[in-house]
């Protein structure tokens, strides 16, 4: 039985790998695209296309870490990240669906003078918000409204974040 595990984790690292380097072949050309062209529209494009290679190639690089996770060799890497840009960042893959489906989608956060920092571990923790906009994309209706809401309570060291679609229920991640 370990065996045959162990196989299927081999097969799928080496196909997760066949598949990054034709990714990456597409990666290059479209940087120097993106360098060479001036209109704002066609940039525009591109700059999506850029992102959403990115993201693949990232969502290919934590298939491989599979491997890491089932040996037990899987570290994290904590640093201190600036929360509204963390979220902004994951936002913009959203930002083109959010556009044509015409949905109100917003980040709200309180107006203090002090940025929010926040220590964790950024490949990780954007697998977790990823993947709450990615349902609250999924199941909202077009012109509808997905809103991210963040609340600190400096006195318990926490920060909140609600996630909300006007199709569903409220979806939260607390760290």
């Amino acid at each position: 039985n370990r065996q045959i595990k162990e196989a299927k984790l081999r097969m799928f690292t080496q196909v997760s790998h066949e598949i990054k380097t034709p990714l990456t072949l597409i990666i290059s050309p479209l940087r120097r695209l993106m360098q060479r062209n001036n209109d704002n529209a066609t940039q525009s494009v591109y700059e999506m296309m850029y992102r959403n290679s990115l993201r693949i190639l990232m969502l290919i690089t934590q298939q491989m870490d599979i491997r890491k996770i089932d040996n037990g060799q899987m570290r994290l890497h904590v640093k201190e990240v600036s929360l509204r840009s963390f979220l902004d960042d994951i936002m913009q893959f959203f930002s083109d669906n959010a556009l044509s489906r015409k949905i109100d989608f917003r980040l709200l956060m309180p107006d203090d003078e002090n940025e929010i920092k926040l220590y964790c571990d950024p490949e990780q923790l954007d697998k977790v918000i990823f993947n709450l906009f990615a349902n609250a994309f999924k199941y909202v209706k077009e012109t509808g409204q997905v809103l991210i809401k963040v609340y600190t309570d400096e006195a318990q060291h926490t920060i909140r974040i609600d996630i909300f679609n006007s199709g569903s229920r409220l979806m939260s991640s607390t760290t």
